[in-house]
């Protein structure tokens, strides 16, 4: 068991910063995940005057949210980064006007 751990530490310790930063951050994301996905679960269980509809309904959500908002915050920051980048030209060209 301790030799388990001790390679997976060499294995952590040999990553660059940034890919330890993703890794730390893709571990959260599934834990949280995780923890959120068996809390609605366990409310769905105890919510007894749902339809089937609603229960459907209910985890089509959870599979969805899921699924895309890894895919939406990557998105989001792209769409900061460009913007950036746009200004940051824009400054450039002002100042070599000016």
């Amino acid at each position: 068991m301790i030799l388990k751990f001790e390679s997976i530490y060499l294995y952590v310790s040999e990553l660059t910063t940034m890919k330890q930063v993703l890794l730390v951050s893709a571990i959260t994301y599934f834990l949280i995940c995780l923890y959120f996905g068996t809390q609605w679960l366990i409310f769905a269980r105890r919510n007894l005057n749902s339809t089937p509809e609603e229960v459907f309904l209910s985890f089509t959500v959870l599979l969805l949210v899921t699924i895309f908002s890894p895919l939406a915050i990557p998105f989001y920051y792209y769409q900061i980064f460009k913007k950036r980048k746009l200004n940051s030209s824009e400054d450039r060209r002002q100042k070599a006007e000016g």
